[in-house]
């Protein structure tokens, strides 16, 4: 059961699985921050790798986006499926994705670890 509205941006190829940009949508309509998540998968026993991104939007805070994010999956997943979070402003993350749709690799959504 989704706590949030979700979705996608149309037209987006996402780093990871190739897939439309994922988005989770929270209460705060002109919040001037969203979130990126690097939501990881396990490799193997030992290894966790970058899996795909997941914006936050509308959320108060970091806290806030994590919070939510965290409320959508199983028990455990901080440890198992939760990567790094970063802010970005809702402006360069439009920029990002105009570059990533005119098909500038320089527009994608990167991991934080770039």
């Amino acid at each position: 059961k989704m706590l949030c509205d979700y979705g996608s941006v149309a037209d987006t190829s996402a780093r990871g699985d190739s897939e439309a940009l994922d988005v989770y949508i929270g209460p705060t309509q002109n919040s001037p921050v969203a979130y990126v998540i690097n939501q990881l998968k396990r490799k193997d026993d030992a290894t966790l790798t970058f899996d795909e991104p997941k914006v936050m939007l509308g959320f108060d805070s970091e806290e806030d986006a994590r919070e939510m994010y965290l409320k959508h999956y199983p028990a455990g997943w901080e440890t198992e499926g939760l990567g790094e979070i970063w802010p970005v402003s809702v402006q360069r993350l439009k920029e990002l994705i105009d570059m990533e749709q005119a098909g500038d690799e320089q527009g994608e959504v990167p991991d934080a670890a770039e």
